[in-house]
């Protein structure tokens, strides 16, 4: 019962029998479980990742500014309005530029995000690139969600970690958590289409335990 042609980035499935749908364009509905919406949020801007919490609250993160130099988490009510108790007035807004300090005009793009197993932390799939595209790198960043909400500098290198230095246009990041606590990471590489590599990390550094190419 959805209608639209934008892509939905996340169809993610309630207790009551009902889902929570989002597109890219910054639009989320709230579907019941005969699937009917009962619910309408507008977010007015394209979203990069989306997450269900367990109490049934939605986290979306998505990149913004003038050179998407920005991370903007939203946490939002079960009724998919903004909580107020997060951030400021539901919304955090951070810097990416000491991601990859000292180099400059670093941008990203957001293309997934795993929540920690106490729903503490969450970590966040970025594409980023500095020194007007000279530079560009795939990896993670762990932010805490609070509070005090922000980038958990223990992780990586001042909290982000560059899994690959190679880049590729095409979409396809993704994080899953294991159930031993690894996350398995996929990027598309190379431009050997439509082989892909999946690596899985053991711990919250990554370090690699293995990687394959499918």
């Amino acid at each position: 019962r959805l209608f639209g042609i934008s892509d939905k980035i996340m169809f993610e499935a309630r207790a009551d029998g009902g889902a929570v749908v989002a597109d890219e364009n910054g639009l989320l509905h709230l579907l019941d479980g005969s699937g009917r919406i009962t619910a309408i949020q507008e977010l007015g801007r394209h979203i990069g990742a989306t997450l269900q919490l367990r109490d049934g609250r939605v986290l979306v993160i998505s990149a913004q500014g003038p050179r998407f130099d920005q991370l903007r988490f939203s946490r939002l009510l079960p009724d998919l309005q903004l909580d107020a108790s997060f951030g400021s007035g539901g919304e955090a807004i951070l810097p990416l530029g000491n991601l990859l300090a000292p180099r400059t005009n670093v941008s990203a793009g957001v293309f997934a995000a795993a929540l920690s197993a106490d729903e503490t932390e969450v970590l966040v799939a970025l594409g980023m690139t500095a020194d007007s595209d000279a530079y560009r790198c795939n990896g993670v960043a762990r932010f805490r969600l609070g509070p005090p909400f922000g980038l958990d500098a223990s992780f990586g290198k001042d909290g982000f970690s560059c899994l690959t230095h190679r880049y590729s246009d095409l979409p396809g990041h993704a994080l899953l958590r294991q159930p031993d606590g690894g996350l398995l990471y996929s990027v598309l590489v190379g431009s050997a289409w439509p082989e892909f590599t999946l690596r899985l990390f053991t711990n919250e550094h990554f370090k690699p335990d293995s990687m394959r190419k499918v």
